[in-house]
Protein backbone atom coordinates (compact mmCIF):
# COMPACT_ATOMS: atom_id res chain seq x y z
CA UNK A 1 0.00 0.00 0.00
CA UNK A 2 1.15 3.41 -0.56
CA UNK A 3 1.19 6.53 1.48
CA UNK A 4 1.59 10.45 0.02
CA UNK A 5 3.92 12.83 2.18
CA UNK A 6 4.11 16.44 1.51
CA UNK A 7 8.22 17.15 2.16
CA UNK A 8 10.27 20.70 1.53
CA UNK A 9 8.14 21.27 -1.31
CA UNK A 10 8.57 17.99 -3.05
CA UNK A 11 6.26 14.91 -3.09
CA UNK A 12 7.60 12.32 -1.25
CA UNK A 13 6.28 8.36 -1.69
CA UNK A 14 7.26 5.73 0.64
CA UNK A 15 5.79 2.13 -0.33
CA UNK A 16 5.44 -0.61 2.26
CA UNK A 17 5.78 -4.09 1.80
CA UNK A 18 2.64 -5.81 1.83
CA UNK A 19 1.97 -6.56 5.39
CA UNK A 20 0.43 -10.01 6.72
CA UNK A 21 -0.11 -11.55 10.29
CA UNK A 22 2.36 -15.06 10.71
CA UNK A 23 1.09 -17.99 9.25
CA UNK A 24 0.72 -20.86 11.65
CA UNK A 25 1.76 -23.93 10.39
CA UNK A 26 1.59 -27.20 12.83
CA UNK A 27 4.91 -29.52 12.23
CA UNK A 28 4.63 -32.52 9.57
CA UNK A 29 1.75 -30.30 7.89
CA UNK A 30 1.21 -28.12 4.97
CA UNK A 31 -0.63 -25.06 4.44
CA UNK A 32 -1.15 -23.28 0.62
CA UNK A 33 -0.39 -19.90 0.64
CA UNK A 34 -1.22 -17.05 -2.76
CA UNK A 35 -0.35 -14.19 -4.06
CA UNK A 36 -1.60 -11.97 -6.81
CA UNK A 37 1.57 -11.77 -8.87
CA UNK A 38 3.27 -14.54 -10.85
CA UNK A 39 6.11 -16.07 -8.58
CA UNK A 40 9.52 -15.59 -10.06
CA UNK A 41 11.93 -16.98 -6.70
CA UNK A 42 11.36 -18.03 -3.15
CA UNK A 43 13.82 -17.49 0.16
CA UNK A 44 13.34 -19.08 3.47
CA UNK A 45 15.09 -17.68 5.86
CA UNK A 46 15.47 -21.20 8.59
CA UNK A 47 15.18 -24.01 6.46
CA UNK A 48 14.90 -26.44 9.26
CA UNK A 49 11.89 -24.66 10.05
CA UNK A 50 10.20 -24.68 6.90
CA UNK A 51 10.13 -25.44 3.47
CA UNK A 52 8.02 -24.97 0.71
CA UNK A 53 7.59 -26.22 -2.65
CA UNK A 54 6.04 -24.01 -5.63
CA UNK A 55 2.51 -25.50 -7.20
CA UNK A 56 2.14 -22.96 -9.96
CA UNK A 57 2.36 -19.17 -10.77
CA UNK A 58 0.66 -17.66 -7.84
CA UNK A 59 0.65 -20.69 -5.05
CA UNK A 60 3.07 -22.44 -2.87
CA UNK A 61 2.64 -25.17 -0.04
CA UNK A 62 4.52 -24.14 2.81
CA UNK A 63 5.76 -27.28 5.00
CA UNK A 64 6.22 -27.22 9.29
CA UNK A 65 9.71 -29.18 10.03
CA UNK A 66 10.49 -28.14 13.27
CA UNK A 67 8.87 -26.08 15.90
CA UNK A 68 9.97 -22.24 15.45
CA UNK A 69 9.87 -19.45 13.95
CA UNK A 70 10.85 -17.86 10.51
CA UNK A 71 10.04 -16.15 7.28
CA UNK A 72 9.65 -16.76 3.49
CA UNK A 73 10.23 -14.00 1.03
CA UNK A 74 8.20 -14.41 -2.44
CA UNK A 75 9.92 -12.46 -5.13
CA UNK A 76 7.50 -11.38 -8.53
CA UNK A 77 8.50 -11.26 -12.06
CA UNK A 78 7.53 -7.84 -12.21
CA UNK A 79 9.83 -7.00 -9.35
CA UNK A 80 6.80 -7.36 -6.49
CA UNK A 81 7.53 -9.19 -3.08
CA UNK A 82 5.65 -10.62 -0.06
CA UNK A 83 7.41 -11.69 3.28
CA UNK A 84 5.67 -13.69 5.01
CA UNK A 85 6.54 -14.58 8.86
CA UNK A 86 5.64 -18.30 9.18
CA UNK A 87 5.42 -20.12 12.90
CA UNK A 88 5.97 -23.72 13.03
CA UNK A 89 3.93 -25.01 15.89
CA UNK A 90 4.51 -28.98 17.39
CA UNK A 91 0.84 -28.59 19.04
CA UNK A 92 1.14 -32.17 19.85
CA UNK A 93 4.59 -32.91 21.23
CA UNK A 94 3.55 -29.35 23.44
CA UNK A 95 0.45 -31.16 24.32
CA UNK A 96 2.24 -33.90 25.61
CA UNK A 97 4.76 -32.04 27.38
CA UNK A 98 1.81 -30.13 29.11
CA UNK A 99 -0.02 -33.28 30.25
CA UNK A 100 3.53 -34.55 31.51
CA UNK A 101 3.99 -31.45 33.98
CA UNK A 102 -0.04 -31.09 34.99
CA UNK A 103 0.50 -34.88 36.28
CA UNK A 104 3.30 -34.33 38.15
CA UNK A 105 2.08 -31.04 39.86
CA UNK A 106 -1.01 -33.46 40.56
CA UNK A 107 -3.50 -32.41 38.13
CA UNK A 108 -5.02 -35.87 37.14
CA UNK A 109 -8.06 -34.32 35.82
CA UNK A 110 -6.38 -31.86 33.74
CA UNK A 111 -5.67 -31.95 29.94
CA UNK A 112 -4.05 -30.35 27.36
CA UNK A 113 -5.22 -31.12 23.68
CA UNK A 114 -4.07 -30.72 20.38
CA UNK A 115 -7.02 -28.08 18.54
CA UNK A 116 -5.31 -27.98 15.06
CA UNK A 117 -3.91 -24.49 15.38
CA UNK A 118 -3.64 -23.84 19.29
CA UNK A 119 -3.43 -25.86 22.46
CA UNK A 120 -6.36 -26.40 24.16
CA UNK A 121 -6.10 -26.81 27.98
CA UNK A 122 -9.32 -28.39 29.75
CA UNK A 123 -10.48 -29.76 33.07
CA UNK A 124 -11.91 -29.71 36.48
CA UNK A 125 -9.43 -28.34 39.67
CA UNK A 126 -10.74 -27.60 43.12
CA UNK A 127 -10.45 -24.05 43.42
CA UNK A 128 -9.63 -20.72 41.08
CA UNK A 129 -6.17 -20.34 42.48
CA UNK A 130 -5.56 -23.41 40.79
CA UNK A 131 -6.57 -22.41 37.78
CA UNK A 132 -4.10 -19.40 37.87
CA UNK A 133 -1.37 -21.82 39.13
CA UNK A 134 -1.52 -23.82 35.74
CA UNK A 135 -1.73 -20.97 33.81
CA UNK A 136 1.51 -19.84 35.19
CA UNK A 137 3.09 -23.33 34.83
CA UNK A 138 2.33 -23.15 31.23
CA UNK A 139 2.98 -19.94 30.74
CA UNK A 140 6.77 -20.90 31.79
CA UNK A 141 6.85 -23.18 28.97
CA UNK A 142 4.73 -21.82 25.73
CA UNK A 143 4.23 -18.78 24.66
CA UNK A 144 0.49 -17.98 26.63
CA UNK A 145 -1.18 -16.47 22.50
CA UNK A 146 -0.64 -20.52 21.09
CA UNK A 147 -2.97 -21.68 24.20
CA UNK A 148 -6.50 -21.83 25.34
CA UNK A 149 -8.16 -22.45 28.69
CA UNK A 150 -11.19 -24.42 29.42
CA UNK A 151 -10.35 -25.35 33.15
CA UNK A 152 -13.31 -24.75 36.05
CA UNK A 153 -13.68 -25.39 39.44
CA UNK A 154 -15.58 -28.14 41.56
CA UNK A 155 -18.36 -26.02 41.81
CA UNK A 156 -20.19 -28.42 39.73
CA UNK A 157 -19.20 -31.35 41.86
CA UNK A 158 -21.71 -32.75 43.56
CA UNK A 159 -21.30 -33.88 47.00
CA UNK A 160 -23.64 -37.36 48.76
CA UNK A 161 -24.55 -36.82 52.72
CA UNK A 162 -25.84 -40.48 53.40
CA UNK A 163 -27.90 -39.62 56.90
CA UNK A 164 -28.45 -42.37 59.45
CA UNK A 165 -30.73 -41.28 62.15
CA UNK A 166 -30.69 -43.95 64.94
CA UNK A 167 -31.94 -44.22 68.09
CA UNK A 168 -28.41 -46.08 70.28
CA UNK A 169 -27.58 -47.48 73.83
CA UNK A 170 -25.36 -45.59 75.88
CA UNK A 171 -23.86 -48.17 76.48
CA UNK A 172 -22.29 -48.52 72.86
CA UNK A 173 -20.84 -46.00 72.27
CA UNK A 174 -17.23 -46.91 72.95
CA UNK A 175 -18.24 -49.77 70.34
CA UNK A 176 -17.88 -47.51 67.30
CA UNK A 177 -15.13 -45.65 68.58
CA UNK A 178 -16.95 -42.36 69.81
CA UNK A 179 -15.81 -40.49 72.59
CA UNK A 180 -18.94 -38.06 74.09
CA UNK A 181 -17.20 -36.82 76.68
CA UNK A 182 -15.01 -34.19 75.12
CA UNK A 183 -16.83 -31.34 75.14
CA UNK A 184 -14.89 -29.75 71.92
CA UNK A 185 -12.82 -31.51 69.69
CA UNK A 186 -9.89 -30.02 67.64
CA UNK A 187 -10.85 -29.30 64.60
CA UNK A 188 -7.07 -30.10 62.91
CA UNK A 189 -6.81 -33.77 60.97
CA UNK A 190 -9.94 -34.11 60.02
CA UNK A 191 -11.97 -33.65 63.60
CA UNK A 192 -15.06 -32.00 64.05
CA UNK A 193 -15.21 -28.68 67.01
CA UNK A 194 -18.73 -28.44 68.21
CA UNK A 195 -20.25 -26.36 71.07
CA UNK A 196 -23.59 -24.87 72.81
CA UNK A 197 -24.98 -28.33 74.59
CA UNK A 198 -24.22 -30.63 71.28
CA UNK A 199 -21.73 -33.07 71.05
CA UNK A 200 -20.23 -34.79 68.45
CA UNK A 201 -17.11 -37.24 67.14
CA UNK A 202 -15.57 -38.32 63.68
CA UNK A 203 -16.21 -41.87 63.19
CA UNK A 204 -12.14 -42.54 61.97
CA UNK A 205 -11.68 -44.75 59.10
CA UNK A 206 -14.79 -45.82 58.56
CA UNK A 207 -17.02 -45.75 55.46
CA UNK A 208 -20.79 -45.87 55.01
CA UNK A 209 -20.83 -49.63 54.77
CA UNK A 210 -19.07 -50.62 57.26
CA UNK A 211 -20.48 -47.98 59.64
CA UNK A 212 -24.11 -49.51 58.50
CA UNK A 213 -22.80 -53.09 59.18
CA UNK A 214 -21.88 -51.57 62.48
CA UNK A 215 -25.43 -50.12 63.19
CA UNK A 216 -27.27 -53.00 62.05
CA UNK A 217 -24.74 -55.46 64.07
CA UNK A 218 -26.46 -53.50 67.40
CA UNK A 219 -30.10 -53.47 66.20
CA UNK A 220 -29.83 -56.83 66.17
CA UNK A 221 -28.74 -57.16 69.65
CA UNK A 222 -31.55 -54.33 70.56
CA UNK A 223 -29.14 -51.59 71.14
CA UNK A 224 -30.06 -49.50 68.11
CA UNK A 225 -32.87 -48.27 66.30
CA UNK A 226 -32.46 -47.15 62.69
CA UNK A 227 -35.20 -44.80 62.71
CA UNK A 228 -34.70 -43.20 58.83
CA UNK A 229 -31.83 -43.20 56.33
CA UNK A 230 -32.41 -39.58 53.96
CA UNK A 231 -29.46 -39.51 51.55
CA UNK A 232 -28.94 -36.02 50.56
CA UNK A 233 -27.48 -34.64 47.40
CA UNK A 234 -25.47 -31.28 46.74
CA UNK A 235 -23.64 -29.15 44.47
CA UNK A 236 -20.05 -27.70 45.77
CA UNK A 237 -20.71 -24.89 47.63
CA UNK A 238 -24.45 -25.14 47.86
CA UNK A 239 -26.51 -25.87 50.74
CA UNK A 240 -28.30 -29.33 51.49
CA UNK A 241 -31.24 -29.63 54.23
CA UNK A 242 -33.01 -32.13 56.75
CA UNK A 243 -35.45 -31.81 59.02
CA UNK A 244 -35.96 -34.46 61.45
CA UNK A 245 -39.46 -33.92 62.77
CA UNK A 246 -42.76 -32.31 61.95
CA UNK A 247 -45.13 -29.48 62.88
CA UNK A 248 -47.34 -29.59 65.86
CA UNK A 249 -50.50 -27.33 67.08
CA UNK A 250 -49.97 -24.52 69.23
CA UNK A 251 -52.67 -23.15 70.47
CA UNK A 252 -52.68 -18.78 71.07
CA UNK A 253 -55.32 -17.29 73.10
CA UNK A 254 -56.69 -13.65 73.02
CA UNK A 255 -59.15 -11.08 73.53
CA UNK A 256 -60.89 -12.40 70.24
CA UNK A 257 -60.64 -15.65 71.30
CA UNK A 258 -58.25 -18.89 70.47
CA UNK A 259 -56.42 -19.75 67.50
CA UNK A 260 -53.98 -22.48 66.16
CA UNK A 261 -50.55 -21.82 64.92
CA UNK A 262 -48.43 -24.65 63.65
CA UNK A 263 -44.93 -24.69 64.85
CA UNK A 264 -41.66 -26.81 63.99
CA UNK A 265 -40.85 -29.64 66.13
CA UNK A 266 -37.59 -31.65 65.66
CA UNK A 267 -34.09 -31.70 64.59
CA UNK A 268 -33.37 -29.43 61.04
CA UNK A 269 -29.71 -29.90 59.89
CA UNK A 270 -28.12 -27.59 57.12
CA UNK A 271 -25.05 -28.75 55.35
CA UNK A 272 -23.10 -26.94 53.49
CA UNK A 273 -19.61 -28.03 51.55
CA UNK A 274 -16.81 -27.08 50.22
CA UNK A 275 -14.10 -28.79 48.37
CA UNK A 276 -10.36 -28.16 49.55
CA UNK A 277 -7.66 -28.22 47.30
CA UNK A 278 -6.53 -31.63 48.81
CA UNK A 279 -9.79 -33.10 47.59
CA UNK A 280 -10.93 -33.12 51.30
CA UNK A 281 -14.33 -31.67 51.94
CA UNK A 282 -14.87 -28.97 54.31
CA UNK A 283 -18.70 -28.84 55.37
CA UNK A 284 -20.23 -25.62 57.72
CA UNK A 285 -23.44 -27.47 59.70
CA UNK A 286 -26.18 -25.61 61.39
CA UNK A 287 -28.41 -27.59 64.01
CA UNK A 288 -31.59 -26.16 64.99
CA UNK A 289 -33.61 -28.56 67.40
CA UNK A 290 -36.81 -27.23 68.69
CA UNK A 291 -38.18 -28.86 71.86
CA UNK A 292 -41.33 -28.32 73.98
CA UNK A 293 -40.09 -25.87 76.54
CA UNK A 294 -42.10 -26.02 79.39
CA UNK A 295 -46.10 -24.95 79.73
CA UNK A 296 -48.10 -21.70 80.80
CA UNK A 297 -51.20 -21.23 81.95
CA UNK A 298 -53.97 -19.44 80.08
CA UNK A 299 -57.42 -19.24 82.00
CA UNK A 300 -57.14 -21.98 83.83
CA UNK A 301 -55.47 -24.05 80.54
CA UNK A 302 -51.92 -25.20 79.89
CA UNK A 303 -50.45 -24.59 76.11
CA UNK A 304 -46.33 -25.65 75.57
CA UNK A 305 -43.81 -23.67 75.22
CA UNK A 306 -41.27 -23.95 71.97
CA UNK A 307 -37.91 -23.73 72.91
CA UNK A 308 -35.06 -23.58 69.58
CA UNK A 309 -31.20 -24.14 70.15
CA UNK A 310 -28.92 -23.27 67.21
CA UNK A 311 -25.55 -25.02 66.71
CA UNK A 312 -23.09 -24.14 63.83
CA UNK A 313 -20.38 -26.23 63.65
CA UNK A 314 -17.35 -27.41 60.61
CA UNK A 315 -16.35 -30.43 59.61
CA UNK A 316 -13.19 -31.66 57.27
CA UNK A 317 -12.80 -35.12 56.41
CA UNK A 318 -12.20 -37.03 53.57
CA UNK A 319 -14.25 -38.56 50.88
CA UNK A 320 -16.13 -41.29 52.72
CA UNK A 321 -15.48 -40.46 55.92
CA UNK A 322 -18.17 -40.04 58.14
CA UNK A 323 -18.81 -37.59 61.82
CA UNK A 324 -22.05 -37.91 64.48
CA UNK A 325 -24.16 -35.49 66.03
CA UNK A 326 -25.55 -36.49 69.39
CA UNK A 327 -27.68 -34.54 72.34
CA UNK A 328 -30.44 -33.15 69.56
CA UNK A 329 -33.48 -34.24 71.71
CA UNK A 330 -33.30 -34.38 75.44
CA UNK A 331 -34.90 -37.60 77.44
CA UNK A 332 -36.72 -35.08 79.52
CA UNK A 333 -39.56 -34.61 76.49
CA UNK A 334 -41.55 -37.97 77.13
CA UNK A 335 -43.11 -36.25 80.24
CA UNK A 336 -45.13 -34.35 77.44
CA UNK A 337 -46.10 -36.96 74.86
CA UNK A 338 -49.78 -37.44 76.21
CA UNK A 339 -50.01 -33.59 76.99
CA UNK A 340 -49.31 -32.19 73.21
CA UNK A 341 -51.64 -34.47 70.31
CA UNK A 342 -49.91 -35.80 67.76
CA UNK A 343 -46.29 -35.77 69.21
CA UNK A 344 -45.89 -39.28 68.40
CA UNK A 345 -47.23 -39.34 65.54
CA UNK A 346 -44.63 -36.94 64.17
CA UNK A 347 -42.45 -38.92 61.58
CA UNK A 348 -38.97 -39.86 63.09
CA UNK A 349 -39.29 -38.46 66.51
CA UNK A 350 -42.47 -40.13 67.00
CA UNK A 351 -41.27 -43.89 66.88
CA UNK A 352 -38.57 -42.50 69.76
CA UNK A 353 -40.51 -41.08 72.43
CA UNK A 354 -42.44 -44.79 72.00
CA UNK A 355 -39.10 -46.13 73.19
CA UNK A 356 -38.71 -47.30 76.69
CA UNK A 357 -34.65 -47.11 76.41
CA UNK A 358 -34.91 -42.99 75.39
CA UNK A 359 -37.55 -42.62 77.82
CA UNK A 360 -35.63 -44.35 81.11
CA UNK A 361 -32.56 -42.23 79.81
CA UNK A 362 -30.48 -45.82 78.63
CA UNK A 363 -30.23 -44.36 75.02
CA UNK A 364 -30.67 -41.43 72.41
CA UNK A 365 -31.01 -39.90 69.19
CA UNK A 366 -27.78 -39.65 67.29
CA UNK A 367 -27.00 -38.66 63.77
CA UNK A 368 -24.57 -40.53 61.65
CA UNK A 369 -23.53 -38.46 58.22
CA UNK A 370 -21.01 -40.16 55.69
CA UNK A 371 -19.70 -37.47 53.02
CA UNK A 372 -18.93 -38.90 49.63
CA UNK A 373 -18.39 -37.75 46.03
CA UNK A 374 -20.98 -38.38 43.56
CA UNK A 375 -18.72 -40.25 40.77
CA UNK A 376 -19.42 -40.70 36.98
CA UNK A 377 -19.78 -43.84 35.33
CA UNK A 378 -18.62 -45.33 32.68
CA UNK A 379 -22.10 -46.52 30.58
CA UNK A 380 -20.01 -49.69 29.69
CA UNK A 381 -19.49 -50.25 33.49
CA UNK A 382 -23.43 -50.43 33.64
CA UNK A 383 -25.77 -53.43 33.50
CA UNK A 384 -28.76 -52.07 31.83
CA UNK A 385 -31.82 -54.03 32.26
CA UNK A 386 -33.76 -55.78 29.01
CA UNK A 387 -36.59 -57.03 27.80
CA UNK A 388 -36.47 -60.27 25.70
CA UNK A 389 -39.27 -62.04 24.07
CA UNK A 390 -39.71 -66.33 24.17
CA UNK A 391 -41.89 -68.39 22.48
CA UNK A 392 -43.85 -70.89 24.49
CA UNK A 393 -41.17 -73.75 22.80
CA UNK A 394 -38.56 -72.27 24.62
CA UNK A 395 -40.46 -71.53 28.00
CA UNK A 396 -41.87 -74.93 28.14
CA UNK A 397 -38.80 -77.54 26.81
CA UNK A 398 -36.00 -74.72 28.11
CA UNK A 399 -33.94 -74.87 24.65
CA UNK A 400 -32.72 -72.17 22.71
CA UNK A 401 -31.99 -69.78 26.13
CA UNK A 402 -28.15 -69.63 26.07
CA UNK A 403 -27.72 -68.02 22.45
CA UNK A 404 -31.10 -66.10 22.52
CA UNK A 405 -30.28 -62.54 22.37
CA UNK A 406 -32.39 -59.55 24.30
CA UNK A 407 -34.17 -57.72 21.68
CA UNK A 408 -35.12 -54.55 23.33
CA UNK A 409 -32.71 -52.13 25.40
CA UNK A 410 -34.97 -50.54 27.87
CA UNK A 411 -31.92 -48.26 28.82
CA UNK A 412 -29.28 -46.60 26.61
CA UNK A 413 -27.38 -44.51 28.26
CA UNK A 414 -26.65 -42.77 31.85
CA UNK A 415 -24.45 -40.44 33.17
CA UNK A 416 -24.84 -40.86 37.12
CA UNK A 417 -26.24 -43.33 39.28
CA UNK A 418 -27.48 -41.93 42.15
CA UNK A 419 -29.46 -43.50 44.31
Amino acid sequence: MGVIKKALGGILLITFSHLCLALDVDVNKAKEYRVDFEIDTVVIGSPEVADFRVIDENNIYIFGKLSGQTNIIINGKQGERRTIPIAVNDFRGQATTINTLLINEGFKEVKAIDTGNSLTISGTVSTSEDIEYIKDLVQENFSDEQVKYSLVTQKNQQIKIRVTVAEVSKDVTETLGIDWGQASLSSNGGDLTISGGLYSSMVKGMSFNSLGVAINALAKNNLANVLTTPSLTVTNGKTASFHGGGQIPIFQRSENGSTVEWKDYGVKLNFAPAINTDASISMDVTVESSQIGGYYKYENTELPTINTRNVATSVRMRDGESFVLGGLIDSNQTQYVNKVPGLTDIPMLGALFKSVGFTSGRSELVIFATVEYVKPVEKNAINMPVASFSSPWETFFNVNKVNRKSTVELIKEADYVID
